[in-house]
């Protein structure tokens, strides 16, 4: 087996327990992960691991007791200690040794638009396949045998390249040949002439052929998607465990404009076919709060029942608030795993202190407390969120994916950054409103999804498939409900002027003169037909003539101008358009529309003359909105014509309206006993007060028997007295800081819950204590089953050197529904020489039935230790 280095206890005498007290010195907390797991089954455990980068020491058993079941890769795993890991194989790109000695560059290397030839070979280049199944079984073979290993990593974050080399131009030529079928129909897609396929030769940028460069597009990401499905067969045929592939693709190729237009790959098609048929799905990530909500809910639309794991993840800023309640963001919405970036302050690379969870001396900081207790609580969990699906009690609201509008846009402020009209702002609104959020893409609007949404949000949209475009505008009609802003849909996947949606939207554009009879988008053309009042707002030299404010249409009388009353939007991306169907509700500079609301058939639509991602109640000056100052009118007219539409949100709350906004309440995670978690995260700046909630129940579900609300730090679980009405179940959910649980159960392993005096909390709201500090524990146990269960013990673990009288305590039968409470005494050292994470361990064992464990986090430190250390 693979050797494992981590540091053991050390063999010595424990020293003795002060005789006045009559304690007993601790053996020692679990170092083995499965001590710490909710789940008997390994393969049903929730992935949680640290990244090593750059780390001083190798140790496992400190890891553990964090509360973290695997590595990342970066030195391997531990059997002994039960600790996971990932290898890294993907050869894809690479090729082998053989491949470069038998073709010098340049040959089958890739070659940019410029035409400059890189140093990576050409996926297209045909030897390169041979070379990436020989690299893999060599791979393979150096791996294979080692017990640690639980996964096959087959991509990295990588998303292919736009690639002029012959060899893909050629292959490109051959790809439009079978798209196409014949040179008539391309030539009249492009607007070109080409004598033969073979002379077809890719534009080198969007501008030089916007719908050629948008098939290359295509073609570059399916080479891509291709070249890492074709080692999945290798890689099942060569590995006897036939352990799972997984990925580690990177969130900027989702909605971040300059690597989504840089990088071909196709996000949708990566999941569907290269990782088709395996159990999950995973991707990096750097960001916080509803960013990171906003893409971890695009993926969870696009995976289906697969599980979702973040491979990588952190966030940026020190602050533990942050952490706490992005890490809860992606608990509460299915995500099966979550990978901290990075253990240690290395020495290695002088950005890592702000992703650093160690200081250089080992001590932790307050980010890793609050990973560490998120961790403890989801093994608290375990049971229930492995195998539970998000189950939707209402229609969400779904964002259209636009990817085709990220391939062209220009990013906001850096290279890194979205573009000005990317929906995450939206999506904050939505889910400041109340309303679950997913996503929708033209294939799965053709394929019939639709009919499990409440209403469409074309954020920034212009280009939209046409037989997606003709399906979403009859869905409308029939009854649908979509809202919009720019020019939804104006134009195809091949960028083709189209007016299928504008009429659903009761809008035209202004003739550009007054003698123009056509009654059409007024879109000024190119000689390339790239329509530049359209995508104005895409040329960052042009983007600050698009600002605009609008305001309340003063004599409206639409049921939506009614219920919104007064209000102030600002934004770029603003439109000069005329109201053709609809009621005019709000107004922009010389009388023009500004927001229109038209009830089309059965449904209904709003339009908003700029970017809904960039809405704010202010002025159209930064230092308003980008302030407290801002108000909630963007919230409000989006709450005013759902709920005209009919379209139901998923709860409600008595909370006052700036605090509403902040809260996040996810759809419920429900497994098949009928148990549901759901995840509650705030944003505000401070604890929310005590709140009555008014959630949505799967009306398919059965009522729950016992609900508990579980706060964010620490292993309480307080009961709370419910009632399902009108299809709601109503509570009042305590106040909490960062994070929560609303726990609904019908049948369940025993539930523990723990509650400390004589200690206060501290950072990230875990208990501190300090030395020579005596403590009462009281544990509840909870039979939350339908039987009674019989007399049974608790189990206590300390830290090795601290005290208690017990270690152990006796708990009477439960009846099905009851509790059972017992209590310790602990005592900790006399000595404490640095601030250290440590767990309290407790456990449940009676007949037939053991709870998940409950790990209390600690921090132990000196008395005068400073509460604000990072």
């Amino acid at each position: 087996g693979w050797e494992d280095l981590s540091p053991q206890p050390p063999d010595m005498p424990l020293p003795a327990a002060p005789h006045p007290w009559r304690f007993r010195a601790a053996a020692g907390s679990p170092v083995r992960a499965g001590d710490y797991l909710g789940a008997d089954d390994r393969e049903m455990r929730f992935h949680l691991g640290l990244i090593n980068n750059a780390s001083l020491y190798l140790d496992y058993t400190r890891i553990v007791r964090l509360g973290f079941n695997a590595d990342h890769g970066a030195w391997g795993g531990s059997v002994v200690h039960e600790v996971g890991t990932m290898a890294s194989i993907e050869a894809f790109e690479s090729g082998d040794e053989q491949l470069a000695r038998e073709h010098p560059a340049p040959e089958g290397r890739f070659v940019n638009a410029d035409g400059k030839v890189g140093r990576m070979w050409s996926l297209s280049f045909p030897p390169l396949r041979q070379a990436v199944e020989r690299q893999l079984i060599h791979n393979l073979e150096h791996w294979s045998g080692r017990p640690d290993i639980e996964s096959w990593r087959i991509c990295a974050e990588t998303g292919g390249r736009l690639d002029y080399s012959d060899c893909s131009v050629r292959a490109f030529r051959t790809w439009l040949e079978r798209r196409y079928g014949s040179l008539e129909a391309l030539n009249r897609t492009w607007g070109k002439r080409f004598a033969a396929f073979d002379a077809v030769t890719p534009p080198s940028s969007p501008e030089e052929n916007l719908a050629g460069w948008f098939d290359f597009r295509d073609f570059c990401g399916e080479v891509f998607v291709d070249s890492v499905a074709a080692q999945v067969p290798i890689v099942a045929a060569h590995d006897p465990r036939h352990r799972p592939m997984i990925g580690q693709s990177s969130n900027l190729d989702l909605l971040t404009a300059y690597f989504t237009a840089m990088r071909p790959m196709d996000w949708e098609l990566l999941i569907d076919k290269a990782f088709a048929g395996q159990p999950a799905i995973g991707w990096d990530t750097y960001c916080a709060d509803d960013y990171l909500g906003c893409e971890s809910d695009l993926l969870l639309s696009l995976v289906g029942e697969r599980r979702l794991i973040n491979q990588e993840w952190n966030v940026h800023a020190t602050d533990w608030r942050i952490a706490a309640r992005s890490f809860w963001t992606m608990v509460g919405k299915g995500v099966k795993g979550i990978y901290c970036f990075q253990f240690q302050e290395g020495l290695h690379h002088d950005s890592y202190p702000k992703w650093a969870l160690l200081h250089h001396d080992l001590t932790p900081k307050n980010k890793l407390g609050a990973f560490s207790d998120c961790a403890q609580e989801i093994h608290r969990l375990e049971s229930i969120l492995v195998s539970a699906r998000r189950v939707d009690p209402v229609k969400p609201v779904a964002l259209y994916y636009s990817r085709i509008d990220e391939s062209v846009d220009t990013p906001l402020a850096s290279a890194w950054g979205e573009g000005i009209g990317a929906p995450h702002h939206v999506y904050e609104i939505l889910r400041g409103c109340g309303y679950a959020v997913r996503w929708v893409t033209p294939r799965q609007i053709m394929r019939g999804e639709l009919d499990r949404i409440g209403a469409v949000v074309l954020a920034h949209a212009t280009y939209v498939p046409a037989a997606a475009a003709r399906k979403l505008a009859d869905w409308v009609r029939a009854g649908g409900v979509v809202i919009g802003d720019g020019w939804p849909g104006a134009r195809d996947e091949h960028g083709r002027e189209q007016s299928v949606l504008a009429p659903i939207f009761g809008i035209t554009g202004i003739p550009a003169t007054s003698n123009r009879k056509k009654d059409t988008l007024a879109l000024q053309e190119s000689s390339q037909g790239y329509g530049e009042v359209t995508i104005a707002a895409l040329q960052p030299d042009e983007l600050h003539k698009t600002v605009g404010e609008i305001w309340q249409q003063w004599d409206a009388t639409h049921p939506v101008a009614r219920a919104l009353g007064p209000f102030m939007l600002s934004g770029f991306g603003l439109q000069k358009v005329r109201c053709t169907a609809g009621e005019v509700i709000g107004m922009t500079f010389g009388g023009k529309p500004g927001v229109v609301v038209n009830d089309v058939g059965r449904g209904h639509a709003l339009y908003v003359a700029m970017f809904l991602g960039s809405l704010y109640e202010s002025a159209a000056t930064r230092n308003e909105w980008d302030s407290m100052h801002a108000g909630l009118s963007p919230y409000r007219l989006f709450t005013a014509f759902l709920t005209h539409a009919g379209v139901s949100p998923l709860f409600r709350s008595n909370l006052a309206a700036r605090l509403a906004t902040k809260l996040r309440l996810e759809a419920p995670l429900m497994d098949e006993r009928g148990n549901a978690v759901i995840g509650l995260t705030s944003l505000a700046d401070g604890p929310l007060p005590a709140f009555a909630a008014a959630i949505r129940w799967p009306p398919e579900q059965a009522a729950p028997r016992w609900v508990f609300v579980l706060p964010g730090a620490g292993r309480r679980a307080r009961q709370a007295s419910f009632s399902l009405t009108a299809g709601e179940l109503r509570l009042t959910v305590p106040s909490f800081d960062t994070h929560a649980t609303i726990l609904a159960l019908r049948s369940a392993a025993p539930l523990v819950s723990l509650d400390f005096t004589g200690a206060e909390r501290s950072a990230a709201g875990l208990l501190r204590l300090v030395p020579d500090r005596k403590v009462e524990l009281a544990v509840t146990v909870h039979n939350v089953s339908e039987h009674d269960v019989a007399a049974g013990k608790v189990e206590l673990r300390l830290p090795r050197g601290w005290f208690a009288r017990k270690f152990t305590r006796r708990v009477g039968g439960i009846r099905a529904g009851g509790r059972q409470t017992v209590r310790f005494a602990v005592r900790t050292p006399a000595v404490c020489a640095a601030r250290r994470l440590r767990p309290i361990w407790v456990r449940y064992h009676g007949p037939g039935t053991t709870s998940p464990p409950a790990t209390e986090m600690v921090w132990w430190e000196p008395s005068a230790a400073a509460e604000s250390s990072p």
